[in-house]
């Protein structure tokens, strides 16, 4: 299910038992529904003003993307099936105690990415010093750019289009998701995403430009 860019201010409290796929970032969203499908596999409700997040949520979430809202915590209790979270530019100032214990279910160590929050130094140095004990099984947590080899969640092509083209009709969506099986469509929407951190989108001649080469580009 994809409802990003509405403007909405809250999702329904009820959602298909079955859905797989949320994609809700970029809108109003404050709060999350208390109980989500059970069987959800992918959340993303990055770009939103979402202060908390359920203390429990589905266990078969493998990525959860919850960046550049307003949160001060994560859940103590993390999906089972975590692969990925990305939880950068929040208001996160601690880490939960239970996290160095999370043990998730993937073949490899779940990686949690929390670059530019306001953590102290103290934070930052006790979790990096239990990360580099030889007997830490723990998640690999992300506090800066340079950390590990992998430095964020990148989405579907599609997804990352629409953070610059938000009107986009379902048969542009569906244009864009068709090149999402080329070679260097990942490539591509990690250049876009990157591209919406730096300094030149806070112009908007410059956004401008980048959309309208997107609506010629496809």
């Amino acid at each position: 299910m994809n409802v990003q860019s509405n403007s909405l201010t809250a999702l329904p409290e009820t959602l298909p038992p079955g859905l797989k796929t949320l994609e809700a970032g970029e809108n109003a969203l404050t709060s999350l529904p208390a109980s989500l499908p059970p069987e959800l596999q992918v959340l993303d409700v990055s770009k939103n003003q979402i202060t908390v997040l359920p203390e429990t949520l589905p266990p078969t979430i493998t990525t959860l993307d919850v960046s550049r809202n307003a949160l001060t915590n994560l859940p103590e209790n993390l999906p089972a099936a975590l692969q990925i979270m990305q939880a950068s530019r929040n208001n996160l100032v601690r880490l939960p105690e239970s996290l160095p214990h999370f043990r998730g279910e993937g073949p490899q160590p779940t990686r949690i990415i929390v670059e530019y929050n306001p953590f102290s130094e103290r934070t930052i140095q006790n979790m990096q010093r239990l990360m580099s004990s030889v007997d830490y099984q723990g998640p690999r947590v992300l506090f800066a750019m340079g950390d590990f080899s992998i430095v964020r969640v990148t989405r579907p092509l599609h997804q990352a289009v629409q953070g610059w083209l938000t009107n986009l009709e379902e048969e542009d969506v569906n244009q864009w998701r068709a090149f999402e099986t080329e070679v260097n469509a990942a490539a591509f929407s990690m250049f876009l995403d990157r591209l919406s951190d730096t300094q030149n989108t806070r112009h908007p001649d410059f956004k401008e430009q980048v959309s309208a080469w997107l609506k010629i580009a496809h």
